[in-house]
């Protein structure tokens, strides 16, 4: 059961002491682990120039929807058709009054933001707060990492937000909130990036493998998932995509869905707040069963947020005949793209494609990282620890799918990095139980391997200045594009009108509450595990 913080102090690694000081370390852990994220990310991310096609799409997407300009003036490309839950952020800021320049500092601000939530989720799921100390260590020093997250693009962004839905998915399991917040965080990663749809069979097999049916029902309801799955696996990506929008997609063009989803949602909440005041709210062990209720209200909330970028999605595909059609139409369209057009690598053989990404996996995650989260979900698996279950199976299947399915384009591998650095920061602790000796050399050497880039062509650190340190000795490039756009833009008097429907800002804005709510829960409640929870057994 869950107890009042005074009680709870020695499952959370926090020393034995009164609740206000157990409050105060942890809120001065969380801010140290904000300032460290974002002393790291910020400098790359300020002398960014947007160097790529999609990083300057984004940036006019947003000029034009918020008014800065108008498309006839923009320099560089735009186009509606990308994720649109990072350019709908910068959107409702630019509407805000914010600089143009502030386009390069919203990807570190919501990446720090959401490190600090991964201290403290993961530092709740495992009960230990080196846990989560380690986990935000390793993700804030990635050099791999840190460059992704200078990129304005939404690939840290979207990553941080799949793997704190994860976290509070599996923590909802046991604790109504957390699922209430996971629902939010699932819709936010979708919006934000096409491949975090993985997270929704990432769900779907979490629910089965954690169920308290017997070993073969479970048995059978994968077989049966499997049979059913089999044909669609056999078609491209596009097309799996798209027959799936075209099954669901009349439903969200159906006029009384949105009625009937409020109805649901409101119902739902009533139902989970009868279950909260009746003080039902946690259950003694992660129950897929007694949880129900809450997994309804989550689902329920998803799709309420979703329900805008559906609609987009459905009036893209109808304007402008894109490749996709319906409410995954930009799933889809970026399918098509980057399968027979643009992707980095499409037209390789898959056996050399697969083999460049396992290679180039191995140097960007590193070798002590892989290997100390294998052994760290063959660990949590032995000793029965059910509630790590769906961030083993998304922190292995977003791998697994990099390198199958996504072309050449190494910032792909970024939504790996989170849940594979929460298993190696599992690892060290449980070793560290042991014996100090193993912290003392496997932290060290983690970092080492993740600071400094890789060798061009052996996985090891070439020891050279980290992305970071060669940022804070750097500035804008003068003549950089970014820069020069910035000036240009400073010439213009905004001509321009707000031409986007304002749910759109609004649900982008709301990405920066979500992940402060999560720090909060994490925060705030604190988890005494069940026997079989806590691999005690």
């Amino acid at each position: 059961m869950y107890r009042q913080e005074e009680t709870a102090f020695h499952d959370v690694g926090i020393p034995r002491d009164r609740s206000m000081r157990i409050s105060a370390a942890w809120v001065l852990a969380g801010l140290l682990v904000g300032l460290m994220a974002a002393f790291l990310y910020f400098p790359p991310a300020l002398v960014n120039e947007a160097p790529f096609h999609d990083d300057k799409a984004y940036i006019n997407n947003a000029l034009i929807a918020s008014g800065r300009v108008t498309a006839e003036l923009v320099r560089g490309p735009y186009a509606e058709e990308r994720q649109p839950l990072f350019w709908w952020l910068i959107t409702g800021i630019l509407i805000l009054g914010a600089p143009v320049e502030s386009v390069r500092w919203v990807s570190p601000l919501i990446t720090s933001i959401g490190v600090v939530g991964i201290y403290f989720l993961a530092s709740r799921l495992f009960n230990d707060f080196r846990v989560g100390l380690l986990s935000a260590v390793f993700i804030s020093l990635s050099d791999f990492f840190v460059l992704t997250t200078s990129y304005i693009l939404t690939d840290s962004m979207g990553s941080v937000i799949a793997v704190l839905a994860i976290l509070c998915f599996s923590l909802g399991l046991r604790d109504g909130v957390f699922m209430w917040l996971a629902g939010p965080l699932v819709a936010l990663s979708i919006i934000a990036r096409d491949q975090n749809l993985l997270i929704v069979p990432v769900i779907i097999l979490s629910l089965v493998w954690m169920s308290r049916l017997g070993l073969g029902r479970k048995i059978a309801i994968l077989a049966l998932l499997g049979v059913a799955l089999a044909p669609a696996l056999t078609l491209p990506q596009d097309r799996i995509l798209q027959i799936v929008s075209d099954i669901v997609t009349p439903i969200f063009r159906d006029p009384s869905y949105l009625l009937i989803l409020i109805i649901y949602v409101s119902f739902m909440g009533a139902v989970v707040y009868k279950v909260a005041i009746q003080r039902n709210l946690i259950s003694r062990r992660s129950n897929v069963g007694e949880r129900i209720f809450d997994v309804g209200f989550a689902l329920g909330l998803a799709l309420l947020i979703l329900h805008p970028f559906f609609i987009d999605n459905i009036r893209l595909g109808d304007t402008f005949q894109i490749a996709g059609k319906g409410i995954l139409s930009r799933p889809v369209a970026h399918a098509i793209m980057v399968a027979r057009e643009l992707g980095i690598g499409s037209e390789l053989p898959l056996a050399i494609r697969v083999s460049t990404w396992v290679w180039e996996s191995i140097k960007l995650l590193t070798i002590p990282l892989l290997m100390l989260s294998v052994l760290g979900a063959v660990t949590l698996l032995w000793r029965g620890v059910r509630m790590a279950r769906p961030l083993i199976l998304w922190g292995f299947l977003s791998l697994l799918y990099v390198i199958l399915f996504t072309h050449l384009e190494y910032r792909f591998l970024a939504q790996a990095l989170p849940p594979l650095a929460i298993l190696a920061a599992y690892t060290i602790v449980r070793l560290w139980k042991i014996s100090r000796v193993f912290p003392a050399i496997l932290i060290p050497l983690t970092i080492l391997f993740l600071l400094f880039p890789s060798q061009p062509l052996y996985p090891i650190p070439e020891l050279s200045t980290p992305r970071t340190v060669q940022s804070l000795m750097a500035g804008p490039t003068p003549d950089g594009w970014l820069t020069q756009y910035i000036a240009y833009l400073e010439t213009l008097t905004p001509a321009g009108t707000i031409s986007i429907n304002p749910i759109y800002p609004v649900v982008g804005l709301a990405t920066i509450p979500v992940l402060l709510v999560s720090v909060y829960v994490g925060l705030r409640r604190i988890a005494i595990p069940d026997e079989a929870d806590s691999g005690k057994a």
